[in-house]
């Protein structure tokens, strides 16, 4: 059987436009995601590494535990706004794998925040 990965992208002017986030599950590239886009990633039940990147930005490594027939969700979105994010050729050394925040959050608190 499986769980299900599910994570959402926000959508944030002026930055990160045009980037895909590439979603690594267990070091193993599952697929990308889009600005606004929210996917569903079917995953074997148990424990399991979870980063997002864009060439050579990336988020933090969140760990989850997902169980048969369960639902785990995420929320993503680029960690620099406004200025910073039209900045970010400048500040993106230091920052390049915390580029993108990448947090747990409960499926239905995203359901009522990203309603489909």
């Amino acid at each position: 059987m499986s769980g299900i990965l599910h994570i959402q992208r926000d959508v944030v002017p002026f930055a990160d436009w045009g980037w895909k986030y590439l979603v690594d599950v267990d070091d193993e590239t599952r697929g990308d995601l889009e600005e606004g886009e929210a996917k569903d990633f079917f995953i074997a039940p148990g424990y399991h590494n979870l980063r997002l990147h864009a060439g050579i930005f990336g988020s933090n490594q969140a760990k989850f535990f997902v169980d048969d027939g369960a639902r785990v969700c995420f929320l993503c979105r680029p960690r620099f706004t406004g200025l910073l994010g039209l900045m970010r050729g400048i500040i993106s050394v230091p920052w390049r794998t915390r580029w993108i925040a990448l947090r747990p959050i409960g499926c239905r608190e995203l359901e009522a925040a990203f309603p489909q």
